[in-house]
């Protein structure tokens, strides 16, 4: 039986010109002329670099230790994915892209070549901005710290320029007039070929050396646990910390204010359990008497609110100085040791009303404190943070801004109060700590509390001018830590601190860049 062609349904004339269209557009994507050699080799090298950095911005347990593989995503957030996760994503995701660059008609795959391109770009300028690759590399590391993001775009723009300008023909953006016959030169070729090796070497490098500098986690198996606004002091005699003090949380209806005394012999800690010792506290000062090798202790606070009493450890135990003459109960202010006075010094500090600007001094001789008569205006100051300069034989101290007080960085010499004009300042922070480090002599401040939030960005201060060090292996954000350079170990350690209502327990090490 034959069908009637009468009956045949016949397409609609619309139908017929989609198709025919549709079959144009497909022969159009897919017909020369095709991206050029160059633009390829172009992209692998962005594509390729891009991955590079990520690998060399990964902390060193990322590759080495199996129970905690998850690395760093450039804006500081833990990432899942691990280093095979990364090859098998990148293999399939090159893969697409190559097919995408290579079959296309030039005008399609230019546009996915440009979109690529500015993607992998940003990425790269994203982990230069903050990168830890310079753990293993000081060079790099100062690289890292002086990269501006503006002159990235800028010398990118420039090679985008020039490079798209000598490849593609004038007229209509066409490639059907190019000698492609002569394929690629050496150069472009080999210049490539040497970029990827110098990469592959930085992978390697980065994933097999420890870290030369930066902050470096210290494991240790017995610790004071879980403590924030403690204290301590030095004691250069014994070549030993002390720390007092602190709060380990909110326990019940009440902060569990700690009356331990810790001792730290660059090793390991000990808990000396003195048979007097003085009530638990917070925010409270202590500076190590060099003179006569005591470590000072004086107010904080706590459930009885400001503390006044002055304590005195000998190595041993605590004892009680009851003194007629002292200042008046106070915390958050600070203590330190003048060796040109040969005593130690109180200045600042705050009562729940009152903020301070008044300073004492402490000998021992007479059990009592001595009110300064400084000349000039004094700052007022509290939660801020102090330290030694041998090299100036003066005190540096970094005050937060406060309504009646201009904050900044101030040095301390004898009577003299100066606030110096240093440039790119961490800016108004409280709750932070500094230490000087006297192999490289140079001021280390770490974290506290910037505009009401906490940070964990580290600054270095060589006496003019502040810098900040970049580094994306480093303790997480907080305040109210304690700080102090460590004599055995010749590096400056840093304890504990809180972020919130989380009271923390790490320990970390700070390694200058260079040597050691």
């Amino acid at each position: 039986m034959q069908a009637n062609p009468t009956n045949r349904t016949l397409s609609p004339l619309w139908l017929n010109d989609w198709r025919a269209k549709v079959k144009t557009l497909a022969g159009n994507i897919f017909s020369p002329p095709y991206l050029p050699g160059k633009f390829i080799i172009f992209f692998l090298i962005t594509n390729v670099t891009h991955m590079a950095i990520i690998f060399m911005n990964q902390p060193l347990n990322y590759w080495t230790n199996k129970a905690a593989e998850k690395g760093i995503a450039y804006n500081g957030s833990p990432m899942d994915f691990r280093p095979v996760d990364w090859v098998i994503f990148g293999a399939i995701y090159l893969a697409l892209a190559l097919f995408c660059l290579t079959v296309f008609n030039y005008r399609w795959s230019l546009i996915g070549w440009l979109t690529a391109e500015v993607i992998h770009l940003d990425g790269i300028q994203s982990w230069l901005t903050d990168c830890s690759f310079g753990r293993w590399s000081p060079t790099l590391g100062k690289f890292c710290g002086s990269f501006d993001e503006k002159w990235f775009w800028v010398i990118c723009g420039l090679i985008f320029g020039l490079f798209i300008a000598s490849s593609l023909h004038p007229s209509s953006f066409s490639f059907q007039n190019k000698r492609v016959e002569k394929g690629l030169s050496r150069v472009s070729v080999l210049a490539p070929a040497i970029w990827v090796v110098f990469l592959i070497g930085g992978v390697v490098s980065s994933a097999q050396k420890p870290g030369t500098y930066g902050w470096v986690p210290v494991d240790v198996k017995h610790k004071p646990g879980p403590l924030s606004e403690a204290r301590v002091a030095y004691d250069t005699k014994n070549n030993e910390l002390v720390l007092f003090g602190g709060v380990s949380g909110y326990l019940g209806n009440r902060w569990d204010y700690k009356s331990d005394t810790w001792v730290w012999d660059g090793k390991r800690w000990l808990n000396v359990y003195p048979s007097i010792f003085p009530s638990g506290r917070v925010n409270h000062a202590m500076a190590y008497d060099e003179n006569r090798g005591m470590v000072v202790m004086f107010g904080g606070y706590n459930d009885n609110g400001a503390l006044d009493d002055t304590w005195e450890w000998d190595g041993f135990t605590w004892a009680n100085k009851c003194t007629c003459n002292h200042p008046s109960a106070r915390y958050g202010h600070e203590m330190f040791y003048d060796p040109l006075r040969k005593k130690v010094v109180l200045y600042g500090g705050y009562d729940g009303k009152t903020e301070y600007n008044d300073v004492w001094e402490w000998d021992g001789e007479g059990c009592k404190w001595n009110k300064l008569e400084t000349g000039g205006d004094i700052p007022i100051a509290n939660y801020f943070t102090v330290a030694y300069d041998p090299e100036r034989q003066s005190m540096l101290a970094y005050l937060n801004q406060l309504s009646a007080s201009p904050g900044g960085t101030w040095t301390i010499k004898g009577d003299t109060w100066k606030k110096l004009p240093a440039t790119n300042i961490p800016g108004n922070r409280s709750r932070t700590t500094m230490v000087y480090d006297p192999n490289h002599k140079t001021f280390a401040l770490f974290g506290g509390e910037l505009h009401g939030l906490n940070v964990n960005d580290t600054w270095l201060f060589d006496g003019k001018n502040w810098s900040q060090f970049k580094t994306r292996i480093q303790p997480s954000i907080r305040a109210d830590m304690v700080m102090w350079y460590d004599q055995i170990r010749k590096h400056i350690i840093l304890y504990g601190g809180q972020n919130g209502d989380a009271r923390l327990s790490d320990m970390w090490e700070f390694v200058f860049p260079g040597k050691q």
